[in-house]
């Protein structure tokens, strides 16, 4: 990255008014956890190469990994600030995917509501860029009666990750009598899943990666229903999801968090994720299905099992495994990290090391602060991709979810091979898809009450191994519930069907 940054400083030297090199730089500076110079590299992007896209980015310009919870609230305050003044000030964008090209990601990850947040970023938006508010034709007629509804499925990441292994039963597996099932992406890997999700689809649409190109070619599909699985993750669905190109707009938890664009109509949840008062968490109107919204294929778990020492872990240590991103790390486990490692001298937690490099060097740099005397006993593995993954699931004592946004996929895996999880709920869904799956199975032990009871479980778990093994088979016996369910199928077809008719 250092040399990506010196790159592109170099490209701002032949060409000084280059709005993509200080985007480049920006980013840059911003991965590399060199957050006190992005606000004065905006400013002087801004005298350099006026451009309202600027002000936006560096308006949403947030670091991955945060230091303190001081540190977290000193830049919510600036975005905040920053959208009041922004608020008042003339702004004009003519291509947000261009001038703009980021999303407000990592707020998702602060534990806190982000209506307000997403709802003025979104109104800021549409004025600044009233292209965006684009409607199709077909969106003031009605399709016949009595045909299948044309369902879209929209989103980048429809191939090897999380989104398409939570999404892939769906469009495999729901009624071709109720739905025709358009997979609508712009171009990208082509990997197994990707393969099966294109082959699973009525009819697959390569959009063009530009907004007002993809805007007509999804109208030209005359969709009853557009599903995004996750919007929040990368700019080109974000912006999309602002035009009206489906009678009927909906989207779910992919990126669990409510995107505050009036276009999108419904956020699909669940009984199972949602604590009370959650309708006040969404600009979206809530939908809690019974069901968790995934039509999910359990991975198959092959041997020969690996041991311990295939990873390079020592057969003498508790291993306490946290298999979540780095930027999923609030400042505010830390404190669980340190309790366990302190009840459990002979304890080691473990990370998976991120995409990039340095949000795992800033991780490492925070602990070094905040657990210095336990700090030696926190170890990071390579990435465990396939098969590797869920063998390491397999000889870890504990697996540990972190607080405010926990698991998702990770939790399924988990389970596909009788791993216990330690969580604690939260006060929003994104915190809650362990809790919910543990609820789903009736296997309610690992679900902490507080810090205090998620440190004892955890231990527990490391420190008396007939109560892991009776919790293994337990979650064994019960897990067929989270995986392959047919009634989650037919609420979603359920909810088309009575969402297309209240129009």
């Amino acid at each position: 990255m250092e040399e990506a940054l010196a790159s592109y400083r170099q490209a701002l030297r032949l060409q000084p008014d280059s709005i993509e090199a200080y985007h480049s730089v920006g980013q840059a500076l911003v991965d590399l956890g060199r957050h006190a110079e992005v606000s004065q590299w905006w400013l002087s992007a801004l005298r350099n190469a006026p451009n309202d896209g600027a002000r936006i980015r560096n308006l949403l310009a947030m670091p991955p990994i945060v230091q303190t919870v001081d540190h977290l609230r000193c830049h919510r305050r600036r975005l905040e600030e920053g959208l009041s003044y922004l608020e008042d000030v003339h702004l004009n964008i003519d291509d947000p995917l261009i001038e703009i090209n980021t999303t407000n990601f990592y707020t998702a990850y602060h534990g806190l509501n982000e209506r307000s947040i997403q709802a003025r970023l979104a109104a800021l938006l549409l004025r600044a860029a009233p292209s965006l508010a684009y409607v199709a034709p077909h969106c003031r007629e009605r399709s016949p009666a009595g045909t299948p509804l044309r369902v879209g499925f929209l989103s980048s990441f429809l191939h090897m990750h999380t989104i398409g292994e939570v999404n892939l039963g769906f469009i495999r597996n729901l009624s071709r009598q109720a739905c025709r099932v358009i997979l609508l992406q712009p171009p990208g890997p082509d990997d197994p899943i990707a393969r099966l999700i294109r082959e699973s689809a009525d009819a697959v649409v390569t959009l063009t990666p530009a907004l007002a190109a993809a805007r007509a070619e999804i109208a030209a599909q005359r969709l009853d229903v557009l599903f995004y699985p996750d919007i929040g993750m990368e700019p080109f669905s974000y912006f999309l999801a602002f035009a009206r190109l489906a009678p009927v707009q909906c989207v779910t938890w992919g990126h669990p968090m409510t995107t505050g664009i009036p276009t999108l109509d419904y956020y699909l949840s669940s009984d199972l994720l949602e604590p009370p008062g959650a309708d006040e968490h969404y600009t979206e109107r809530l939908v809690r299905l019974r069901n968790l919204p995934t039509y999910y294929y359990a991975p198959a778990f092959f041997p020969p099992a690996k041991t311990r020492r295939d990873f390079g872990l020592d057969d003498g240590e508790h291993l306490y495994l946290c298999s979540q991103a780095p930027f999923k790390v609030h400042p505010d486990f830390d404190g669980f990290l340190g309790d366990i490692l302190r009840g459990d001298p002979r304890g080691r937690v473990l990370f998976i090391r991120g995409q990039d490099p340095n949000w795992t060097h800033q991780l490492v740099r925070r602990f070094q602060r905040t657990l210095p005397r336990e700090v030696e006993r926190i170890q990071f593995l390579p990435h465990q991709g396939g098969q590797a993954y869920l063998h390491l699931l397999n000889v870890c004592d504990a697996l540990l979810d972190t607080t405010h946004f926990g698991g998702g996929n990770t939790a399924f895996k988990a389970f596909a091979v009788g791993a216990p999880i330690v969580t604690l709920p939260a006060a929003f869904a994104r915190g809650n898809v362990t809790s919910a799956c543990y609820r789903k199975m009736g296997v309610l032990d690992c679900i902490a009450s507080d810090r205090a009871d998620y440190v004892r479980i955890a231990l527990r778990l490391a420190n008396d191994r007939p109560w892991r093994d009776d919790m293994c088979g337990r979650i064994r016996s019960a897990r067929g519930v989270l995986f392959e369910n047919p009634e989650v199928l037919r609420e979603l077809e359920q909810f088309f069907a009575l969402a297309v008719s209240a129009l």
